[in-house]
Order: C-alpha cells, then sequence, then structure tokens
C-alpha cells in the first residue's frame, strides 16, 4: 500500500521548470564512451513525454519561454514544442480568455525572438498557426496579421514565415476540429490570397537577398497549393516573377524553389483540361484558368526558344528542375500536345533532348514523360486516331537513337577494375536493364517494332564500323541490348533481312565475355524468330553451345538459358543437332558443365555417352533457376 501511495502521489506531482530544464539539458547531453549515457537520455525522454501530457505543462511551457534571450536554444525550442503539442492536442484544456492571452503572448514572443535560429522560429509559427485553427473567435486570423505586422519592413519577414504555415496547418496536420470550422477557416484563408501574394510580391522587390527572396517563393507555393483561387493568380504579377528567375537561373537555391512553384502554376493551369466538365457550369472561372494557361505558355514558349539559343544546354545545378518544369507540361497538358500544333511539339522536342543527358535524374524524368506520352499514342491509336500518332513518330525513332547512346556502358568502370567503380557499372546495369530498356520499348510502341528494329540495326551496323576502326567493342554490346531489350515487341510472322542479317553475324563477333553475354541472351529472346527462320538455327545453336563449353560465369548461366530457350522453341529442329550435344560430353571427359539440365531430359530420345551430372548441380552452380531447367527435349510426338 504505501508503495501504490508513493506511486500516486509521484504523478501528482507537478514538475517545476528547473526540473524540465535538467531533464533537457540530459536530453542533448554528449554521450559519453562509458557511463550510461544512452539510458540516461532514454529515461529523460520518457520523462519529458510524460511532463507534455500533464495540465501543468502549459504553465511551465510559458515559464521556459520567460526571459528566453538568456536560456539555451534546447530548453526554449522545448518550451515552444511543448505549447505547441499542447495547442494541438488539449486546446479544451484552454477558455476563451486563457486562449486569448496565450495568443498575444506567442505573437509577441515571436516579434521578440524574429532574430534567433530559424528552427525555433518556424516552430512558433507552427503553434500561432495552430491556435488560429481552432480559435473561432479570432476570425481572418491572416488578414489581422497582415494588418499588424505587414506595414514594417523588420516584421515583414518573420510575417512571411508565420503565412507560410498557416494553410499548411489546416491541410497537414490532423486537428481535432469540426468540418464546419475548417470549412470556415479555409474560406477565411482564400479571402485573405490576394493580400497575401500582394506583400510577397512588395517585399520581394525590396530584398536583395537570395535567402530571404526564397522565403518569399516558400510562402507563394505554400498558399498556392492550398489557395488556388485563380482570380487571385491572374491579376498578380506571380506567373512573370516566377518564370524571370527561372530564365536568369543566377541563384541556384532560389531557382529550385521557383521551378517548384513554376510546377504549381502548371498544374492549376491544367484544370483547363481536367476539369473541363464541371468548368462548363462556371464560365468566369474558366476564364481565369484559361487566362492562367495563356500566360504560362507564353513564359514555357520563351524557354523553348532559350533552350535553342542555348544550344539545349543547360548548367548543370539546373538541368533537373528545367526538366521537371517541362515534364509537368507534358504531363499536365497531354490534351494539348496531343494536338501536334508548333508550340506542342517544341515542348516535346525539348523533352527529345533531355534524353540525351548523362544525369540519372534528369534522364529519369525524361524517360517517364516518353512512357506516358507511348500510353496516350496507344489509346489514340486503338481509337483510331492514326493521324496523331504519325504526329510523333519521327520522335519515338529520335528516342530509340537516344536510349541507344545511354546503353552504351561507362568507359571507365568497363576499363578500370576496383571496387567503386564496380559499383557504379552495377548501378548502370541495373538502371540499363528496368529504365533504358523499357523506354526502348516506349520507343517501339510509339513508332511501331519494324522502325525500331530498323534504327537497332542501323546503330549495329554504325558500332561495327567504329569497333574495326576503333576496337571499341561498348557500342556494338549496346546495340545488341537493344536488340536484346524489344524482342519481346517483334511479332515473330515479321519479316526483317535486316534483323536476319544481325543474327548471322552473332558467332562472328569478338570473344569478350560481355559481348557474348548480349549476344547469346539476344538469341534466346528470339527464339520463336529463330524458329519460324530454320537457316539460322544451326550456326546460333553451336554458338551457344560453343559458349557454354568455353566460358563461365554469367556468360556461361545466360548461355544455358538461352539453350533453354531455343530447344523450348525448337524442339524437332534441336533433335538434327543431337551428336553436337553429346560431343561436348565426350570432350569434357562424362563431364558436361553446361547443357546437361537438357542432355539428361533427351535420354527418351537414346542413350548418352557419358555420365551427366544432375540438373541441379549445374542450376546451383549457374545460379539459374530451377524452373528453367525442366524442359523435355525431345520430338513432339514423343512427348
Amino acid at each position: 500500500p504505501d508503495s501504490v501511495v508513493m506511486a500516486a502521489a509521484a504523478a501528482a506531482a507537478v514538475p517545476t521548470a528547473e526540473e524540465v530544464v535538467a531533464a533537457v539539458a540530459a536530453l542533448y547531453a554528449p554521450v559519453a564512451v562509458e557511463g550510461g549515457g544512452d539510458e540516461a537520455r532514454r529515461r529523460a525522454n520518457e520523462w519529458l513525454g510524460e511532463f507534455q501530457r500533464k495540465r501543468a505543462a502549459w504553465d511551465v511551457a510559458a515559464q521556459l519561454l520567460a526571459g528566453a534571450a538568456s536560456k539555451p536554444e534546447q530548453v526554449v525550442y522545448f518550451g515552444v514544442l511543448t505549447l505547441y503539442t499542447k495547442i494541438r492536442h488539449d486546446y479544451r484544456d484552454l477558455t476563451p480568455h486563457t486562449m486569448l492571452a496565450l495568443r498575444d503572448s506567442l505573437l509577441n514572443f515571436l516579434i521578440a525572438y524574429r532574430t534567433g535560429p530559424r528552427y525555433i522560429v518556424e516552430r512558433i509559427c507552427m503553434a500561432i498557426a495552430a491556435l488560429a485553427i481552432h480559435m473561432e473567435s479570432w476570425q481572418n486570423a491572416a488578414l489581422q496579421l497582415l494588418s499588424c505586422y505587414g506595414q514594417k519592413l523588420e516584421t515583414t519577414l518573420v510575417l512571411v514565415q508565420l503565412l507560410t504555415v498557416m494553410p499548411e496547418e489546416l491541410h497537414t496536420s490532423k486537428f481535432h476540429v469540426n468540418h464546419e470550422r475548417q470549412q470556415q477557416y479555409d474560406k477565411e484563408l482564400t479571402a485573405a490570397a490576394h493580400e497575401v501574394l500582394s506583400l510577397c510580391f512588395a517585399f520581394f522587390a525590396q530584398a536583395s537577398d537570395a535567402n530571404v527572396q526564397k522565403l518569399v517563393f516558400q510562402c507563394l507555393l505554400s498558399w498556392l497549393k492550398y489557395v488556388s483561387d485563380p482570380s487571385v493568380l491572374t491579376c498578380t504579377p506571380l506567373v512573370n516573377v516566377t518564370f524571370d528567375v527561372i530564365a536568369t537561373g543566377t541563384s541556384t537555391q532560389l531557382f529550385e524553389v521557383a521551378a517548384d512553384v513554376a510546377c504549381e502554376l502548371i498544374h492549376i493551369s491544367a484544370h483547363v483540361f481536367t476539369h473541363q466538365a464541371s468548368l462548363a457550369y462556371e464560365p468566369e472561372k474558366l476564364k481565369h484558368y484559361e487566362l492562367l494557361l495563356s500566360q504560362v505558355m507564353a513564359r514555357m514558349t520563351g524557354l523553348v526558344t532559350q533552350h535553342t539559343t542555348q544550344q539545349k544546354r543547360w548548367p548543370d545545378a539546373v538541368t533537373a528542375s528545367i526538366c521537371r518544369i517541362f515534364c509537368y507540361v507534358g504531363d499536365d497538358y497531354m490534351p494539348f500536345l496531343l494536338q501536334g500544333s508548333a508550340v506542342a511539339l517544341g515542348i516535346v522536342g525539348v523533352l527529345l533532348d533531355f534524353t540525351a543527358y548523362t544525369d540519372w535524374e534528369t534522364l529519369t524524368l525524361a524517360l517517364d514523360f516518353w512512357h506516358i506520352l507511348g500510353k496516350e499514342v496507344t489509346e489514340q491509336r486503338d481509337q483510331g486516331a492514326e493521324g496523331t500518332c504519325q504526329l510523333f513518330s519521327n520522335h519515338f525513332r529520335a528516342l530509340a537513337q537516344s536510349v541507344l547512346q545511354q546503353m552504351v556502358m561507362p568507359i571507365s568502370a568497363v576499363a578500370v577494375n576496383s571496387t567503386p567503380l564496380q559499383e557504379r557499372l552495377d548501378d548502370y546495369g541495373n538502371f540499363r536493364k528496368s529504365q533504358l530498356a523499357a523506354s526502348l520499348r516506349d520507343a517501339a510502341v510509339g513508332c511501331g517494332a519494324t522502325a525500331t528494329i530498323e534504327v537497332v540495326v542501323a546503330c549495329f551496323a554504325q558500332a561495327a564500323a567504329e569497333y574495326n576502326k576503333s576496337g571499341d567493342w561498348r557500342f556494338l554490346e549496346a546495340s545488341l541490348y537493344g536488340l536484346r531489350s524489344v524482342a519481346r515487341c517483334v511479332p515473330e510472322d515479321m519479316e526483317s533481312q535486316q534483323l536476319q542479317q544481325v543474327l548471322e553475324s552473332l558467332p562472328k563477333l569478338p570473344a569478350v565475355l560481355q559481348l557474348q553475354t548480349t549476344a547469346v541472351e539476344v538469341v534466346g529472346r528470339y527464339d520463336s524468330w529463330i524458329h519460324r527462320h530454320p537457316p539460322l538455327l544451326q550456326s546460333l545453336f553451336e554458338y551457344v553451345m560453343r559458349t557454354i563449353t568455353t566460358t563461365g560465369g554469367r556468360t556461361r548461366s545466360s548461355a544455358i538459358l538461352s539453350f533453354c530457350d531455343l530447344c523450348q522453341a525448337c524442339s524437332d529442329e534441336v533433335m538434327s543437332h543431337y551428336v553436337t550435344l553429346k560431343t561436348p560430353c565426350r570432350a569434357g571427359g562424362g563431364r558436361f558443365h553446361g547443357s546437361v539440365p537438357a542432355v539428361s531430359r533427351m535420354r527418351k530420345a537414346g542413350p548418352v555417352s557419358g555420365r551427366p551430372r544432375g540438373a541441379h548441380h549445374i542450376a546451383r552452380e549457374s545460379g539459374i533457376p530451377w524452373h528453367r531447367t525442366q524442359l523435355v527435349i525431345a520430338p513432339s510426338n514423343a512427348r
């Protein structure tokens, strides 16, 4: 009983400000190598969490903020964080009178502490914004703040920071407020939007510091996301100010947030396309959206011209952001692009140029757009709109050429054998397999398999000439990898003399392991096509068998899989090469380390000289999935 009483008394005890300061000091104290520092911090964190749930935390937090200039930053931050947490979850503790007093004290503290650390100032702003949501008596809070603190330059900056979080708190945080209050607060923000944007533009024009201008753009972005009244946007210089920053590109940190604002403007103006049915009943709003669209398109046309005059190159620091802007246009303005106007084709051309960049972020953004466009073209083709598809046929051919160039392996990773470069090569291999190969198939969707094969074969011919001149096999390997990537897009009944010539040349390629690996993978991918062209089978079958018996590692594994594919697609024809299968068995002294999974299945057709190893051994050694070895190689009438 005594212990129960003591525990209840401890729970009921009111923590003092000194105890809280000591706990905060323990929480942020450096961890000693020995002495249980982690345990002390854990206990302090638990104690402070319990403290924040107590009703007394309101008064203690206020004491922590008194005389904040002379207190450690951690203590001040914890005091502000406690008030913010209490406002969000325990605002019912406050009476109307105490809520009003809390608002005034927080605003006074914000103005007094406006030059303090930014992370503390931001948390104070979040606490005031949360209080404004709950405080129904504080009507038109944004307009009141503009009136009180927007007249003096020294308070404008902190006001911009406060205005930034006001819409964010409403839409990104979970508050226990009723739906009517949320709607009322949202209407109040919308009513204040014009004044907020006007303040931002006036302050932006006066500020010369890029960091201050960045804060202004962040405020604009916040209000754009949550208060997107088109009439407010069209009567302000927002579009021109944003695109002026992008066109000059003098500040990298400012450029990034300006690009975010531009993307949001593009998304809002796209309501003309995405909300066409609903806007038909609101002609006035539709008019403002169309005006905003025309403003954005005028500036995008200027960026297209700038892209051309800059010889299709942007500074490396802003390339990804510029590409992101064009990708937003390509995605949100897709109905406009499908019309095929000169402006639309200019935007598509810019996005095609970005596929030649070596920066992976930029390249990925551009390729994602082409995937979306490929799907749209497919839908248009299914609906019988062949004219629309023909508009982009040449663009997709150029995309195939660009992707094939991106498929060439980095020369540094090939030439030097080191762990970092090998990791880079592995990353590139994964990127090529997942992203570039899929983009080449998108090109095949856009311009047709036949046209894509023609592009790949032309690249193969150029690569062969390059190899004869310089001995660089990477271009040969890249074109073959492209051929491998589009194999499933090629109809089995497609006739292509060029494709047949490439397949016939595979056994004559240089004995380079990476090149051999890709070449035998091509054979496996085109097994059905080879089945329809029997003259190719013998030379390619012998090439695969020779690769199995003379190489190792991944090359050998790829050859085994291609052998299985050939056996599955051409089982009747493969039987005529049964002697070819037995010969390497004898040469290997009865231990055939490759095609044994298939050879062992051929026992139904006759005895095999030598004692082949079990299929599971080869599968385990070569890293081949077991189900790929479960093939029955025998004439169809013997199965």
